[in-house]
């Protein structure tokens, strides 16, 4: 069950961003994937790196208005918790979903979605963690694109009220 506060502070950090930087390894990957196209429909910049060299870079470069978004089904992995700490440092807001929210990734976040998940393979752990992960990305998609200008409806009624004087450039 999501917490409605926790919720909300993540939604409105969301909000405020210009740019969300997701840090995952691994499957975590797809999931981050899978949420980074959905916010760019909602307006937001994403970017979503497989290397994780490039995750270090991308985190050392990070400028005011970016959220960093943590994926980590234990909040214990290494390359992530240093991250954040850089993150953490730089004073970016920071958002987790993993399994285990009293872990280190769990203390350094500024909001946690704990999900479900389980301690081996053969418990299907990946799978009921991709589950509850996406879950929680939909529903703070959804949310967002409430809130989403649409803009495009404008350009277009324009258009068609007047295609030649919408792309004269003259």
């Amino acid at each position: 069950m999501l917490d409605a506060a926790q919720f909300m502070r993540a939604l409105a950090m969301l909000s405020k961003a210009q740019h969300i930087d997701f840090y995952a390894m691994d499957e975590n990957l797809n999931i981050a994937q899978m949420a980074a196209s959905g916010f760019l429909m909602a307006n937001k910049g994403t970017s979503v790196h497989t290397a994780m060299t490039m995750q270090y870079l991308s985190a050392a470069g990070m400028q005011k208005g970016h959220v960093g978004f943590f994926i980590s089904r234990t909040g214990e992995n290494r390359m992530l918790i240093d991250i954040a700490r850089l993150l953490k440092m730089r004073g970016n807001p920071i958002l987790l979903i993993t399994g285990k929210k009293d872990s280190t990734l769990g203390s350094l976040a500024d909001v946690a979605f704990p999900v479900a998940s389980v301690k081996t393979m053969e418990e299907l752990g990946p799978r009921v963690f991709l589950m509850g992960a996406k879950y929680v990305m939909d529903v703070l998609f959804a949310v967002l694109m409430t809130r989403v200008e649409l803009g495009l409806l404008g350009s277009y009624n324009r258009f068609k009220q007047s295609p030649f004087e919408t792309f004269y450039v003259g």
